[in-house]
């Protein structure tokens, strides 16, 4: 058995922010669906699943958002998308990002 170290309860104060000055802060927008376009070339044929994400985002609502470049191209959340557009929601929480930094994994 491990010996429990003791937890100090008292937080010093940050050295330092949180967030470099090269890094931005998360900015979550909300964007009409229609704005938004499916990347082409996913790989992924997860239609299969749309009923399912559906009741995720019906019992947990959107826990991950989707990530797209500004031109609306989705990088990340093509199936979140999917199930939104099956919900007919109007709009999605959307993580933008320039089109030029952004690339697809896949």
């Amino acid at each position: 058995m491990q010996a429990r170290v003791p937890i100090s309860r008292k937080r010093q104060p940050a050295e330092r922010p949180a967030i470099s000055s090269g890094m931005q802060r998360l900015r979550v927008e909300y964007w009409p669906v229609e704005r938004l376009k499916p990347y082409e070339r996913n790989p992924r044929k997860n239609d299969k699943a749309v009923d399912r994400i559906r009741a995720s985002i019906g019992e947990f609502g959107f826990a991950v958002r989707v990530l797209a470049k500004s031109d609306g191209e989705v990088i990340d959340g093509n199936l979140r998308l999917k199930g939104a557009v099956a919900e007919r929601m109007r709009e999605v929480p959307v993580v933008a990002g320039p089109m030029h930094r952004l690339r697809h994994s896949g």
